[in-house]
């Protein structure tokens, strides 16, 4: 007796075109009211193990951008679960309609700049040119419109570790609804600073040299309705009016002269939200080069990444780095001393290095218990290098040819064969074998996948 031969296709990636027709099959099982709100992500990773911790990663990213008390596990959907389906409803406050539309406009601004789905492409109307943004001819026109016309978006699939890139940095404060001002800041989570102030409810520490920016620092840790409102106040120079131990509190001519802010804020699902402000208040989106560098990657400090990374990756505990209180120490050895007695209470009252360390024990407990729920069960630690590993290989790896012709989900003979008669210098210099940066590929993109299609089947040797 024969049996008949059975062959197994063993899908190792997605074809842009592919992820369209995976999205739109998915939208269709779905409720039509929830169209409109479905969105969805294409992982790249042919291991399995690593999609899935890629997936962790973009619900730790999501949950941590949440305008929500409740935390949301995003799901992979298709076969294999090459997707993920993002209801951005889920993290949205709908009773505040506002926070609403900004998450719906992140999305599509994001979808406007993407290079893997989409064209940015010149139009003549009324006699002016303007550029536009359309689906890219490699992507199966058809069923992208039909996409397009369902979810009223015209991006309603993009690439996670492109998503990671721009929400996890510049794109964060904006998706996580970061307002401009420090005062806006604080009111997010009900924290008054000068009655905080007033009742004593805040607690300090000053440090003669920080382990992150290699200057002095003060650190601030005031109680919100969620958990601790933490921030620093940091210097770009060091000179006696910008030394924190020698100007402990502010009163009357004496004031420590401090440049810029870092904060981490509980939010209302236990995880951090995080912010940088000038000494005015006002928001930064980097940290001043000379306050302080991050010293991975390029080495300047952005929101979201930047902070994260520093804070679990340089002996840091769940967001919240370790340290010793410096004044306390000093003012136990000396004793205080004041002409004026309610200084001396301010001062015994402010740097109380047991009660500060019970508030960052206890928010260190939330976020750890909040990170688990959102990423099925990972430690912060895990979480952010997840995080992190799909942000560094995004942005700050070179793309190779075998990295691009796994991102075009071919083989490297394919690639190099349909990029041969390519006019593009970036696409040809891949060819010879060198590595360009991440914009040089995301430039040539589309020259490259349109080439790919008109050249063979992807399909035909990428996938055993």
């Amino acid at each position: 007796m024969f049996l008949p031969t059975i062959t197994l296709l063993l899908i190792t990636c997605l074809t842009p075109a592919e992820a369209v027709a995976a999205a739109l099959a998915d939208l269709a099982t779905q409720p039509t009211e929830r169209h409109g709100q479905t969105r969805y992500l294409l992982l790249l990773e042919a291991d399995a193990a690593a999609r899935q911790t890629t997936h962790q990663a973009v619900s730790f990213l999501l949950n941590s951008v949440s305008r929500t008390r409740t935390i949301t596990v995003p799901p992979r959907v298709g076969a294999d679960g090459w997707l993920i389906r993002v209801d951005l409803a889920a993290w949205t406050d709908f009773r505040q309609p506002q926070g609403y539309q900004e998450l719906f406009a992140a999305w599509e601004r994001l979808a406007r700049d993407d290079p893997y789905f989409h064209l940015r492409t010149q139009v003549l109307a009324k006699g002016k040119l303007r550029e536009v943004t359309t689906d890219g001819g490699w992507v199966g026109l058809e069923p992208a419109a039909q996409l397009r016309e369902m979810t009223g978006s015209f991006g309603a699939v993009l690439r996670a570790d492109y998503f990671i890139s721009a929400v996890a940095a510049e794109a964060y404060y904006e998706w996580a609804g970061i307002p401009a001002t420090e005062a806006e800041f604080f009111r997010q989570f009900g924290v008054d600073p000068d009655e905080a102030t007033r009742l004593s409810a805040d607690s300090a520490a000053n440090l003669l040299r920080s382990r992150v920016t290699q200057k002095p620092r003060r650190i601030i840790q005031r109680p919100g309705l969620f958990g601790g409102v933490w921030h620093t106040k940091d210097v770009d120079g060091e000179s006696p009016d910008r030394d924190p131990v020698r100007n402990p509190i502010d009163f009357a001519p004496q004031r420590f002269n401090f440049q810029a802010s870092e904060f981490f804020a509980m939010g209302a699902n236990r995880l951090w939200r995080v912010a940088l402000y000038d000494a005015a208040g006002r928001r930064q989106e980097t940290v001043p080069d000379r306050v302080a560098k991050d010293f991975t990657g390029d080495g300047i400090i952005r929101p979201l990444v930047s902070c994260l990374r520093c804070h679990d990756r340089l002996g840091g505990q769940s967001g919240l780095q370790p340290f010793a209180d410096d004044q306390a120490e000093l003012m136990a050895r000396v004793g205080l001393q004041s002409y004026e007695p309610q200084i001396a209470q301010r001062l015994q009252e402010l740097y109380d290095p047991a009660r500060l360390h019970q508030a960052m024990q206890r928010d260190r407990e939330d976020y750890a218990a909040a990170v688990a729920l959102a990423t099925d069960g990972m430690t912060p630690k895990e979480a952010i290098d997840a995080l992190v590993a799909v942000y560094t290989r995004y942005v700050d790896v070179p793309v190779t040819l075998s990295r691009a012709a796994e991102e075009l989900c071919v083989s490297e003979q394919q690639l190099a064969a349909a990029l041969a008669e390519s006019r593009d210098p970036m696409a040809l210099a891949l060819v010879l074998g060198k590595s360009i940066n991440r914009a040089a590929w995301a430039s040539a993109f589309g020259d490259a996948a349109l080439r790919v299609a008109a050249h063979a089947s992807p399909n035909d040797t990428a996938k055993e």
